[in-house]
């Protein structure tokens, strides 16, 4: 038989365990969307983890809003800049096109406001950044939790998805897709992010972390 002593410092761990994470998720829950300023930049850098090496950073810069969409210019910072321009909803989810197709399509991990942990949703056919193909997968806020990055340490909320990815252009394929995705309301913005694809017969594909090394909001 357990002692009086034993379950008592059971229960003394874990109510420390709940005092210590009340603070984060007062921090963090609910997300609701962020109040940008023209000129707020963030630099990521990009880490190919079948090998562990970092293959390059590239910079985003808020631009302005045009409509219902927020715009922001992006640019390589460690090789050619190839500059491009982003876009999302006010709520979040990335905007973007197939390489055949004017319409456009907004899904992905994000999508705001995020009042509890547990709530899901979903996205379909969002087309890839290059417009070969396109992603659909179910996400859940999963849990609140203090994440350290190189720009420093946040309360962040972690979204998991899963699905599928289907190549359309150059070639025809399918296979698994997860990601991971860590959001810090005082950042504005993710501060990581891990993007796993595996072909049809289960082996890698590609793997890959990008998180948050600098920050200057206005």
């Amino acid at each position: 038989m357990r002692s009086s002593g034993s379950r008592s410092r059971r229960f003394l761990g874990t109510l420390a365990g709940l005092v210590l994470t009340a603070p984060v998720m007062a921090q963090v829950l609910p997300v609701e969307p962020p109040t940008l300023q023209r000129g707020d930049r963030w630099v990521y850098r990009n880490v190919d983890e079948l090998t562990g090496r970092e293959t390059a950073r590239f910079e985003s810069i808020f631009a302005r809003v045009e409509g219902e969409r927020l715009m922001f210019r992006n640019r390589n910072l460690t090789g050619p800049e190839n500059p491009s321009t982003v876009y999302q909803t006010l709520d979040q989810r990335s905007c973007r096109r197939m390489q055949d197709s004017e319409q456009e399509v907004c899904g992905g991990p994000m999508r705001m406001p995020i009042t509890a942990l547990g709530e899901r949703w979903s996205f379909s056919r969002l087309p890839w950044r290059n417009g070969k193909g396109y992603f659909d997968a179910d996400c859940e806020a999963k849990a609140v939790e203090d994440l350290k990055t190189e720009a420093g340490t946040f309360p962040t909320v972690r979204i998991e998805c899963k699905g599928f990815w289907t190549r359309v252009f150059d070639g025809s394929n399918t296979g698994r897709y997860e990601e991971k995705l860590w959001y810090a309301p005082a950042a504005k913005r993710f501060v990581k992010l891990e993007f796993k694809t595996w072909l049809r017969d289960g082996r890698p594909d590609a793997h890959t972390m990008t998180e948050l090394v600098e920050m200057q909001l206005k």
